[in-house]
């Protein structure tokens, strides 16, 4: 029996706030300075900025923060969104971004504009496990060897009906006695605990039947050749 899978994917609905500048590669560092959101003090992600000041803001940020503000950007400029200039755009896309799952193992760097799209597809994202009541977080590859042996998840075996902790249920399943086995004579599904019961009690007629025609054969094959 193949391995069933008891983990997946953690749900990544996107970056919602700037991105992490220990994750710029250092030959970026000299553009940092003016690229900072001063909510997130943060990378500005889908970033804008205020009319007055012109400072850019992750949306996100600027968002809440003028919610709670009477309006005002931290400038205390009454707030007024504008949309970045094309100078801004280039410079974000020529940055370079250490995905924010390498602590799982992945080794990629990737461009500012490709930077989400990226993170959406990454084989190192976290995933979950999925037993009740189970928090293990971790790579794919360490999430699935967790779960194949999480005391927290439970199996029904399709046989017997009983539950099973999966590190139960694996073996349970292989030698389940209500499992079926073909009875090769009358080529019935068989519960396996009766099997022997059956083939002893209810095949029997057609035991003797197979050993007969098997016998009427030999004859056969043995009288074509004495001819």
């Amino acid at each position: 029996m193949s391995k069933k899978v008891y983990c997946e994917k953690f749900p990544f609905e996107g970056l919602q706030y700037g991105i992490n500048t220990g994750l710029i590669s250092e030959e970026f560092n000299h553009f940092l300075s003016e690229l900072l959101c001063s909510i997130c003090n943060s990378l500005v992600w889908n970033p804008v900025l205020c009319k007055s000041c012109e400072k850019p803001f992750c949306s996100k940020c600027i968002e809440s923060w003028v919610k709670t503000n009477n309006g005002k950007c931290p400038n205390q400029c009454t707030y007024e969104s504008k949309e970045i200039s094309r100078t801004l755009k280039n410079i974000l896309n020529k940055i370079v971004i250490i995905c924010m799952f390498s602590i799982n193992g992945c080794d990629q760097k990737v461009a500012y504009e490709y930077y989400e799209d990226h993170l959406k597809k990454c084989d190192f994202c976290p995933w979950k496990c999925l037993g009740l009541g189970c928090d293990y977080v971790n790579s794919k590859e360490n999430a699935f060897i967790h779960s194949q042996n999480c005391s927290k998840i439970v199996e029904v075996c399709n046989h017997c009906k009983k539950h099973f902790k999966i590190v139960e249920f694996l073996q349970h399943f292989e030698n389940c006695d209500m499992a079926t086995e073909n009875c090769m004579f009358c080529d019935t599904d068989v519960p396996r605990r009766l099997h022997n019961e059956h083939t002893r009690e209810v095949c029997t007629n057609a035991i003797v039947k197979k050993y007969e025609e098997l016998i009427r054969q030999l004859k056969l094959e043995q009288g074509k050749y004495h001819k």
